[in-house]
């Protein structure tokens, strides 16, 4: 006689994947917003280029969000959640990786206002896809680990950012790379929130 696994097991499952994913998405989202700010010093020697144009690299991506996020939730109720919030991590996935290989300021700068269409999508779409995932009982509590993502990244962006540029030779180099280099883990999260992100969104 075959044993029936309860039915809430596979939803338990998938509600706790669906937090991963969209934890993962936002904290990089916020994450990029900080991480970049500690570097600005040595992006001024390495583009020979001056302040005030390099400042340029943080706030392409901080009015990018400002200017995105709350029209990314009327666009999602017209082609839906999942559609956009997938799409977010495609372009955040793929300013990322042009971030690592511009070759001047300005590249940098377009490429890290495209990261920013993409992060708004993500951050903006992430919420919803929790409220429609998770039971109206326990809501709260992914509200509140997802919004503890967002502030892990917005803390821990100097603190990267800064590690990063304390390593001897390499140090530019694996700044530069950061965004390609963790390419490799986004394609994780795009396979995780493409399959879990809310059937019905």
């Amino acid at each position: 006689m075959s044993v029936v696994s309860p039915p809430h097991t596979a939803s338990e499952s998938r509600k706790w994947l669906v937090l991963i994913a969209v934890g993962l998405c936002v904290f990089l989202g916020s994450l990029d917003g900080s991480i970049v700010n500690v570097a600005l010093p040595t992006l001024i020697e390495e583009f020979n280029t001056d302040f005030s144009t390099i400042q340029w690299v943080t706030l392409a991506y901080l009015i990018g969000l400002a200017l995105l996020l709350v029209s990314m939730g009327r666009l999602a109720d017209i082609i839906g959640k999942k559609r956009v919030f997938v799409t977010g991590i495609v372009l955040f996935l793929a300013g990322s990786a042009l971030c690592g290989l511009a070759p001047d300021v300005y590249w940098l700068i377009g490429f890290r206002f495209l990261q920013s269409i993409g992060a708004a999508m993500m951050l903006g779409l992430g919420m919803a896809i929790l409220t429609e995932t998770w039971p109206s009982s326990e809501r709260g509590k992914a509200i509140g680990l997802s919004a503890g993502f967002i502030s892990l990244g917005i803390v821990a962006g100097p603190l990267i950012g800064g590690a990063i540029l304390a390593l001897p030779h390499v140090a530019l180099d694996l700044l530069r790379q950061y965004p390609l280099r963790s390419g490799r883990l986004d394609h994780l999260y795009l396979g995780l929130a493409a399959a879990q992100a809310g059937g019905k969104t």
